[in-house]
């Protein structure tokens, strides 16, 4: 006998409404003309650990296997996660316009910055 037949509470799933919302994330991910491409490794590993400690799902905005085109993935999620943060630190030409889209969304968003740095964008 199967364990889930002796205990018919252990298969139930979460309501759909438990589910974790999704916070994109929009950043470099190779080396730009200030930073290298392992310190963007290290900023995205440490924005994860945040996302994941403010109870969200962290997502590369870049990441996924539904669409073959990068853009159309990328214009896709930038305009569909719940929340996204974005790294402006080296006013990346790439970051600078997936902000825009998402300004555009007129969706939540966050920008962080390299002490030192300034946002482009005024909140």
């Amino acid at each position: 006998m199967a364990r889930d037949e002796l205990n018919p509470e252990a298969s139930v799933k979460p309501v759909e409404s438990d589910k974790q919302p999704a916070c994109g994330i929009i950043m470099p991910i190779s080396a730009t003309d200030n930073f290298s491409e392992k310190h963007w490794s290290n900023v995205q590993s440490l924005l994860h650990r945040a996302i994941r400690q403010a109870d969200f799902i962290p997502v590369n905005v870049w990441a996924g296997e539904v669409i073959d085109r990068i853009s159309e993935r990328i214009i896709g999620n930038i305009f569909s996660h719940d929340i996204v943060v974005v790294d402006t630190s080296d006013l990346n030409p790439n970051v600078m316009l997936e902000l825009g889209l998402r300004l555009a969304s007129k969706k939540t968003y966050g920008s962080i910055s390299r002490k030192g740095r300034y946002y482009p964008v005024r909140h």
